[in-house]
């Protein structure tokens, strides 16, 4: 029996959000063997759980006839609450990179620092259970088409969703794009090793750029089309588009914890992890400032220090930025 395109997005969308578990949890289980938790892990952990719940709701049962049933509700909660979650996420770090760039100072006070976590931590899981707390409650979920997963049907709350959406992407839009000018301005105004250092962080930056477009463009084209159109655009979507945007949609759980929360030294530890050797030492062998970053250290000294992936400043020279 040959198998609909709603099943074959069934199929695909299960294993892709499958293998998008695997980068988050393997950060999380390389957190949990350091010593120091920093700043730059309370944010890429968070991160990791949104995309875990967010790829956990890919991965729900068929259920003949979900329309307004219980896991079908849960289903449409989790979904919302992990993709939000994540968006505000990615956002907060492009915003704290900029922060951190303009106060040198900020993250090296311990009460700012916890103060700063905990107002993240809540932002980042409040506004996602109200959105989806009001879907649960009051959205019209079923199936859209014949794609075989659950969704809000109600216009207006679909509208409120895609705005939400729409605004936090336009401000880690902006956000990213000024500390990319402002990285450029260094590179211009830098040489030598300085200079080779601050084109990879812009390198890394424009992956941030790349990997929102990518998540959040379908969406974002959906969102629009809401606001413009007194039309549900999913009724009107050919099935096989839908197919292709929904795969787009579950690469965040690969793209995200690679693209903003994996480093050398994380791919250093999870080497360590594959090769059996994590599980024969304690946990202090592997700590946030270990051994594995004395060469980088080294490299870096004297210079103003930036990992977009790893949240790090290191302010050694007030001469070298004005």
């Amino acid at each position: 029996m040959s198998l609909t395109l709603g099943e074959w997005e069934f199929i695909l969308t299960k294993i892709t959000s499958s293998i998008g578990l695997i980068p988050s949890i393997i950060l999380i289980i390389i957190y949990f063997h350091r010593e120091e938790w920093t700043f730059a892990m309370s944010l890429n952990f968070n991160l990791c759980i949104s995309c875990i719940i967010f790829m956990i709701s890919y991965l729900f049962p068929l259920v003949n006839n979900p329309n307004g049933t219980f896991i079908c509700r849960i289903q449409v909660f989790l979904g919302s609450f992990g993709d939000t979650s994540s968006l505000i996420l990615t956002t907060v770090i492009t915003l704290m990179a900029n922060i951190t760039f303009k106060y040198h100072q900020l993250l090296k006070n311990d009460k700012t620092k916890k103060i700063i976590i905990f107002i993240i931590i809540a932002i980042s899981y409040l506004i996602p259970s109200i959105i989806s707390i009001i879907f649960f409650l009051f959205g019209d979920v079923g199936k859209v088409q014949d794609n075989h997963y659950c969704w809000i049907r109600n216009y207006d709350i679909k509208l409120i969703y895609g705005i939400v959406i729409i605004l936090f992407f336009i401000i880690n839009l902006i956000s990213m794009l000024k500390l990319l000018c402002y990285i450029k301005s260094i590179i211009k105004n830098s040489y030598g090793n300085q200079n080779s250092l601050f084109k990879i962080y812009f390198i890394k930056l424009l992956f941030y750029v790349l990997v929102q477009i990518i998540i959040y463009l379908p969406t974002i084209f959906h969102s629009l089309y809401r606001i413009f159109k007194s039309e549900i655009i999913y009724e009107k979507m050919p099935i096989w588009l839908d197919i292709v945007l929904q795969l787009v949609r579950t690469l965040e759980g690969i793209l995200f914890p690679i693209v903003y929360c994996y480093n050398k030294k994380i791919l250093k530890e999870i080497k360590l992890l594959f090769i059996c050797k994590l599980g024969n030492k304690k946990k202090n062998n592997i700590k946030s400032n270990s051994d594995l970053d004395s060469e980088e250290d080294e490299k870096n000294k004297k210079y103003y220090s930036f990992d977009p992936t790893d949240m790090q400043i290191h302010f050694y020279d007030s001469n070298l930025i004005s």
